[in-house]
C-alpha cells in the first residue's frame, strides 16, 4: 500500500532484479512491463498494476514457458541456498504530497507471495520501513554576546536545531569592523536534533566584530544566510581616563605610531623616562608596549575611540588602543604652561615598580 501522504502521480519505477539478474531502467517509468529472456525456453515477465481506490501497488514476476505461453513448470527462482540466487526486488521512487508537513512519518511494508497461481504458499510480510519527511531548513544562530569583551580573545557560542534529520554542520561567519563577512569555522555537531557548540575567537583590540551562523541538515536543507548579524561585540575597550597629569602604560601595540593621535594630550605634554638620558618629550618619543608615559590630558577621555583625533588626522578608524593607569597622582593638579615639566620632574624618583 502506498502511504496516504505519498503522491501516486509521481510514482516511477527505476529497476528490478532476481537471482543474478539486475535491470536498471535508463528512463524511469510509471508502469512496469518488461521481459528478461533466459535460457531453456524461459522468459521472466515483470508487470505492475496500481489500484487508486485501495492505493495498492502490485508487481508480478512471472516465469513464462515460451513454448506454451503458460507458467514454466520449473519456475525461474531456485531455492535461496546461496543468496541471492533465490531473491528478487523492485525499486521505485515516489514524492510526498506537496501539503505534507515536515516531520511526517511515512511507513511502507510489502507482502510477498511465491507461486500465487498455485495458491499453496501463504503471504509473507516484510519488515516495516519508515521515513521521516524533512522539508525545513535548520535553525542555526550565534548566541548573544556582551557589548564589550574584556579581552581580544573570547568565546563564540552557537546553537542549532532541526525538526527531523538533524544538523549536518554549522558555519560561523564573522565581519571585522564593518568589512565583508568571512567564513571562520565549519563545525560538525553530535548525532542529535538539537546541538550547541563553541569556539575561541581571537580578534584585534577595540575592533567591532559581527557574527552569524548558518547550517545544513542531513538531507541537504540549508539555512539561508541572515540579512543582519546575530551577535555583535567589541574586542575590548579602552578605559576612561580622568583629566590631568597621568602616568599610563600601553599593554597592547597601537596601530597608529603617533602618540598624539592615540592619547590626545595637551600640546606636547607627553614624556617618557629613559634611564640612559632622562626624560624624553614628545615628539621625540614612540609608543611601546609596557612603557610608562607621563601625559597631561585636557579632559576625561578614552584613547582614540575612532571618533576623535585618530579619524581627524586620517588615521585608521580601527586604531584603538587600551591604556591602563599605572600610577595616579591625586595630589598634583594639572600644571599650567611650563609647570608640566616641573610636575613630572618632582616624581621622577618614584620607585621603579611605580614608574611604569
Amino acid at each position: 500500500m502506498l502511504d496516504a501522504n505519498l503522491d501516486e502521480n509521481t510514482l516511477e519505477f527505476t529497476g528490478f532484479g532476481f537471482g543474478s539478474h539486475e535491470v536498471n531502467l535508463p528512463t524511469p517509468t510509471s508502469t512496469l512491463s518488461q521481459g528478461v529472456d533466459l535460457d531453456n525456453n524461459l522468459v521472466v515477465r515483470v508487470e505492475s498494476s496500481y489500484d487508486p481506490s485501495s492505493r495498492k501497488l502490485t508487481v508480478r514476476f512471472k516465469g513464462i514457458d515460451t513454448r506454451t505461453g503458460e507458467h514454466h513448470e520449473d519456475g525461474f527462482l531456485p531455492p535461496n541456498n546461496n543468496e541471492p540466487e533465490g531473491e528478487g526486488y523492485v525499486s521505485f521512487r515516489v514524492q510526498p504530497k506537496a501539503d505534507t508537513p515536515s516531520g511526517t512519518r511515512i511507513v511502507n511494508t510489502a507482502t510477498i507471495i511465491f507461486d500465487p497461481h498455485l495458491g499453496q504458499n501463504p503471504p509473507m510480510t516484510t519488515n516495516e520501513h519508515a521515513l521521516t519527511l524533512d522539508k525545513q531548513s535548520p535553525n542555526v544562530q550565534v548566541t548573544a554576546m556582551a557589548d564589550v569583551q574584556p579581552k581580544p580573545t573570547f568565546t563564540v557560542q552557537w546553537q542549532g536545531e532541526d525538526d527531523a534529520s538533524g544538523l549536518e554542520y554549522a558555519e560561523i561567519w564573522y565581519s571585522e569592523d564593518g568589512g565583508a563577512f568571512r567564513l571562520w569555522q565549519t563545525l560538525t555537531p553530535s548525532e542529535t536534533r538539537q546541538q550547541t557548540g563553541s569556539a575561541t575567537f581571537t580578534g584585534k583590540f577595540g575592533y567591532t566584530y559581527r557574527f552569524y551562523a548558518a547550517g545544513r541538515d542531513r538531507v541537504g536543507n540549508r539555512a539561508a544566510d541572515p540579512s543582519s548579524a546575530q551577535a555583535t561585540t567589541i574586542a575590548g575597550a579602552a578605559p576612561n581616563l580622568a583629566a590631568g597629569l597621568q602616568l599610563i602604560a600601553l599593554p597592547v601595540a597601537s596601530e597608529d605610531a603617533d602618540a598624539k593621535r592615540v592619547l590626545n594630550f595637551e600640546a606636547d605634554k607627553l614624556a617618557v623616562y629613559d634611564p640612559a638620558s632622562g626624560y624624553i618629550r614628545y615628539p621625540n618619543t614612540s609608543l611601546q608596549v609596557g612603557q610608562g608615559y607621563w601625559v597631561q590630558l585636557p579632559s576625561a577621555q578614552r584613547p582614540v575611540d575612532g571618533q576623535t583625533a585618530g579619524k581627524a588626522a586620517g588615521a585608521s578608524p580601527c586604531a584603538y588602543i587600551t591604556v591602563t593607569i599605572a600610577q595616579r597622582l591625586p595630589s598634583v593638579s594639572p600644571p599650567a604652561d611650563g609647570g608640566f615639566r616641573s610636575a613630572y620632574r618632582r616624581n621622577r624618583h618614584l620607585p621603579r615598580k611605580q614608574q611604569a
